[in-house]
């Protein structure tokens, strides 16, 4: 299942023979109004179908006719928020393939079913694959071997049940290409030799088992260009899904993943973390936005900037990073809007939120919810499936990085509200109390089936928080 909106949704059908669909929507629906063959390289034919029309915040049910046998179901968001509404999303990230966690993908669809009010949407926000693992140093053709990894990925016994459980919304990051991309890892050969072929054949299988998922209709953003950010506004709230991997250059301008060959140009100036298109876009949405905007990265917003040679670069080491920062600290001072950033990456779960002083309306602030992992990674992952548990460091910010975000965002004070370091997802619901947003923010342990506990309490409180926004 693709993205859902309050009166779109967009569905994927493999190995349907030929038009006409039967598929057939409870409620009736009118029109089909897209039936047509997906982008995607692969000798399974795959249809893309689009609802437009529907009725915002109900439940659906698509019959897929003798062919499948099978039905799928949905929700469509509200419209706008009251008193009896409300706007939920579910927050995933980080599926390493280890033997040992292959079923977490089932414990997901387990804290689904369990809430009594199922979130619109899942927002999946990178490294849905780990499209590197096992390292290999192969001679098969990279679309075939990007294809064999989702087609793993996808499987019945792993991520398949969630992606057609309900509707999904893509996010990228390195992992969906190699580890640290676009720059050389040390055990890929894939990011020596021949980097730029590898780089267009990830690209290609990104676009077509994610991104393409992203446009139902009335959903904009980068999809003549094959790219998966996008933008749409439902249920009082604005939504955009950047891309900060797809066209990123190195920091030293070095490599240029989406130039001829590679090469960047000796004219530029800019580390980028995205298109120009994508960077205009971005910017003249959150300069939009006229209350409440989430942003979803593939990586977190608040944290350090490395040195260019570490094991993996942030979004502080572009120079786009800068630019974001102040497009949101204007908004939120000058016009008084709220951001929640979702994020994935890290390994960690946490909440942390940072209030303007001086802003126009006292709730407006800065938060991010990053929820990380579904199934952990640690290094001994990058020659076999079967992994360790991973790094368990504390996640807070050092002062360093603490005080270079301080710079960038004057008079805002920081909070950090808590933090697991548990096999997690995320839920984030939004609310209408009156005149104001609330944003309930929750994090349930798939090793515990329950609400997480708090690290950066000791354990003493679980992952849950409201806040007005």
């Amino acid at each position: 299942m693709g993205t859902v909106t309050a009166r779109s949704a967009r569905l994927r059908l493999d190995g349907w023979p030929s038009p006409p669909c039967p598929v057939r929507l409870t409620p009736p629906h009118g029109t089909l109004c897209r039936f047509d063959v997906a982008d995607r390289p692969a000798p399974v034919t795959t249809w893309v179908v689009d609802f437009a029309n529907l009725v915002p915040d109900t439940h659906y049910v698509a019959d897929l006719g003798p062919f499948g046998g099978s039905t799928v179901g949905f929700r469509t968001a509200p419209a706008g928020l009251d008193a009896h509404t409300s706007f939920g999303l579910s927050l995933l990230s980080c599926y390493f393939p280890s033997d040992q966690f292959v079923g977490r993908a089932g414990r997901v669809l387990g804290r689904l079913a369990a809430r009594s009010s199922p979130p619109h949407l899942n927002v999946l926000c990178g490294d849905q694959i780990y499209a590197d693992v096992p390292s290999d140093w192969t001679r098969d053709d990279p679309t075939l071997v990007y294809a064999r990894r989702y087609e793993a990925a996808w499987a019945p016994g792993r991520l398949g049940p969630l992606l057609a459980g309900g509707a999904n919304v893509f996010a990228c990051d390195d992992h969906e290409y190699w580890n640290n991309y676009p720059e050389t890892t040390i055990w890929l050969s894939r990011s020596w030799w021949s980097w730029a072929q590898w780089a267009d054949a990830a690209r290609a299988a990104n676009w077509g088992e994610q991104g393409q998922w992203n446009f139902a209709p009335g959903i904009t953003g980068g999809a003549a260009e094959k790219r998966a950010w996008c933008a749409w506004r439902q249920a009082d709230v604005d939504l955009f899904v950047a891309d900060t991997r797809t066209d990123r250059a190195s920091p030293d301008h070095s490599r240029c993943p989406t130039v001829p060959d590679g090469e960047c140009p000796h004219r530029l100036r800019r580390s980028h973390l995205m298109t120009a298109a994508q960077r205009h876009a971005l910017h003249a949405w959150i300069a939009s936005v006229p209350r409440l905007g989430i942003l979803v990265l593939g990586q977190p917003i608040l944290a350090a900037a490395t040195s260019w040679s570490d094991f993996d670069t942030t979004l502080a080491d572009y120079d786009d990073y800068d630019d974001l920062i102040a497009s949101l600290r204007w908004a939120i001072a000058t016009r008084g809007v709220s951001f929640i950033v979702l994020s994935g990456d890290i390994h960690w779960s946490r909440l942390v939120r940072w209030r303007c002083r001086t802003a126009s309306r006292p709730d407006a602030m800065l938060i991010e919810f990053v929820t990380s992992p579904l199934a952990r990674v640690g290094l001994p992952s990058i020659v076999s499936t079967r992994a360790d548990v991973g790094r368990r460091a504390d996640p807070k910010l050092d002062g360093a990085a603490r005080g270079a975000l301080l710079r960038r965002l004057p008079h805002f004070d920081e909070g950090t509200i808590f933090a697991t370091n548990e096999h997690a997802i995320g839920f984030l619901t939004i609310r209408r109390a009156g005149h104001e947003l609330l944003a309930e923010f929750e994090v349930e342990s798939l090793d515990t089936q329950r609400v997480a506990d708090d690290r950066w309490s000791g354990g003493r409180w679980p992952c849950r928080a409201t806040l007005v926004v």
